[in-house]
């Protein structure tokens, strides 16, 4: 995460639209369902808005501070920069400037090219990762403080998809004996655990194996799996990336389809709480989850061929993602009872709710997805902790670097895992601490450092890609709004264990 790289193959914006609509839309739609409904659809439905707002804030400056990045770069790599435009070398011959010629207050590009020769000093064309900008533009505390951050994170997200897999092999491979759903003309009923897996039911068609003795099996044999891809580099192929998206979609429409039809053929029997203050931390850090992409917006804005509005395009799928998310939650809670909606929600589509096929293609398609993707992120994980570790001119030993780092990376989140199922107060957790740092933090101090150091260095600041929330105000804003929303989920999380 921290490197320059090539942009690779460019694409058009409708082909960046969709990227970022995959990257948003993740594992955090899963365990929506559950803690919209605990937290009541009054406020879900405002902390929706305005999370999804505050994203699409930081996520303007992330578009800034990439442009930013570049600036910095080319400040850096006098030779790339000279060499970036024909106009600069013709600039240069025609005017007859030389380096005695430029006054003091105009800094010079290193090897003695002016600022003013380059056509656009933030033209958007190197793609630059988070932890890059952060070595651009934060001091050596800030640099850790970053990666800490990150590292923290990144160990909640595989938590979540440790967990996320086995409990969806449960559910097919288990017969629950006390969770028996029923469908009549009328209504329908589920009645059983929520939260964490119903130790009764038979399992692999023996009756001595429970559902959480299954669910630490295949939790093990998930580890044993995929466990070793984190020792080499692994990465996400553009085409498995079409089937993985694929797969999603179908499995998440299918959802609203199944839940829609019930609604239609049943009538609303559903009676979701309005307000419930002791389920809003939960219900935060799992919005924050579920809009979580500042991270990887380099990877994914850089390679779009024409960059002009690229603003709108965050904004429109910003507005796109809070409109799906508000279809997925609220039909699950239209639906369903408050006492059946599964922290998981692809388990509430048994057979008695959806056909055969539907109902093992939405309760399986978790496995498929998160289990493409836990080998990269733990990639991810495990490079990010070199970086956190790793000091200037001193190499990792062969076993630091290929054996510890890798284990490190694996096994706590796997011990979690085997600690609780509990996949709503995992991603609470998760998106709650480490993912404000992440959503909004750091955002939002690399784009102020940005600022500041461009602006020390060439006297001004031309950012086309500026964010619309420019204004100094609005990073006291985000920075006050992640303050406060530490504060509020510690002293909530308190208070409802007292």
């Amino acid at each position: 995460m921290g490197s320059v790289t090539d942009t690779g193959s460019l694409y058009s914006k409708p082909v960046g639209f969709i990227f970022v609509f995959n990257l948003i839309v993740g594992a955090g739609v899963l365990a929506m369902p559950k803690a919209f409904g605990d937290a009541g659809w009054l406020s879900g439905s405002i902390f929706l808005v305005v999370l999804c707002f505050f994203s699409f804030v930081t996520s303007t400056f992330m578009l800034e501070v990439m442009a930013a990045g570049n600036a910095w770069l080319r400040l850096e790599s006098p030779v790339k920069n000279a060499s970036h435009s024909d106009n600069s070398i013709h600039a240069l011959s025609s005017s007859e400037t030389t380096d005695e010629d430029m006054p003091p207050s105009q800094p010079l590009l290193g090897g003695g090219i002016p600022y003013g020769v380059h056509r656009d000093l933030f033209e958007l064309t190197d793609r630059i990762e988070m932890g890059k900008l952060a070595s651009f533009f934060f001091n050596r505390v800030g640099i850790v403080l970053y990666y800490l951050c990150i590292v923290i994170y990144l160990y909640g997200d595989l938590a979540i998809y440790a967990a996320a897999m086995p409990k969806a092999l449960v559910t097919v491979a288990c017969e629950d004996s006390t969770s028996n759903c029923t469908s009549s003309s009328n209504t329908s009923s589920c009645s059983g655990s929520t939260s964490n897996l119903s130790q009764t039911g038979s399992c692999f068609g023996r009756n001595t194996v429970t559902k959480d003795q299954a669910y630490y099996i295949f939790l093990a044999v998930f580890t044993l799996a995929l466990g070793p891809f984190v020792f080499f580099n692994v990465q996400k192929t553009k085409y498995l990336q079409i089937v993985t998206s694929i797969t999603r979609y179908v499995a998440l429409g299918m959802m609203v389809v199944i839940a829609l039809k019930g609604i239609v053929q049943h009538g609303h029997h559903a009676s979701p709480s309005t307000f419930n203050v002791f389920h809003l931390p939960n219900l935060f850090g799992n919005l924050v989850y579920a809009f979580m992409c500042q991270h990887s917006l380099p990877s994914l804005i850089t390679p779009i061929r024409k960059k002009k509005g690229l603003t709108l395009l965050l904004g429109l799928d910003f507005l796109t993602v809070c409109s799906f998310y508000a279809l997925i939650v609220f039909t699950a809670i239209t639906r369903f009872q408050l006492s059946e909606i599964k922290d998981e929600y692809t388990n509430n589509f048994s057979p008695a709710i959806a056909s055969v096929f539907p109902s093992y293609f939405i309760r399986l398609f978790p496995v498929f997805t998160l289990s493409t993707n836990f080998p990269i992120i733990g990639v991810t994980l495990r490079n990010n902790l070199k970086a956190l570790f790793h000091r200037e001119g001193h190499e990792f030993p062969f076993i630091i670097d290929r054996i510890v780092f890798p284990l490190a990376a694996i096994l706590p989140p796997v011990a979690v895992a085997f600690a609780t199922q509990n996949l709503v107060l995992l991603v609470g957790i998760t998106g709650s601490y480490a993912g404000v740092g992440v959503q909004y933090v750091v955002p939002t101090m690399l784009v102020w450092c940005g600022r500041n150091k461009l602006l020390a260095r060439i006297g001004h600041y031309n950012n086309h890609h500026q964010s619309i929330f420019r204004g100094k105000v609005w990073i006291l804003v985000v920075c006050v709004w992640a303050v406060a929303s530490w504060i509020m989920v510690t002293v909530n999380n308190i208070l409802s264990r007292v």
